[in-house]
């Protein structure tokens, strides 16, 4: 006799990737590898642009500080 495969609970994406061996998320509260990798990376993202405008902000601070001290025009 041949008994069909149990039903398995892993959901492949179809792609060529490790997603069909990882388990099934408990529940829909749908925290995958990808979703965390996604955040983390996001947040890197917008740490890394904090930290470029940095310098902008500084010349900013500077100018004003430049444009306020100085002597009003005569007319």
């Amino acid at each position: 006799m041949t008994e069909s495969a149990p039903d398995s609970q892993k959901k492949p994406c179809g792609g060529n990737c490790s997603c069909a061996s990882a388990p099934a998320p408990n529940g829909d509260s749908g925290t995958t590898r990808r979703n965390v990798l996604k955040g983390i990376g996001a947040t890197l993202g917008i740490a890394a642009y904090a930290k470029a405008l940095a310098p902008l902000t500084e010349l900013t601070k500077q100018t004003s500080t430049a444009l306020a001290e100085m002597e009003p025009p005569v007319l």
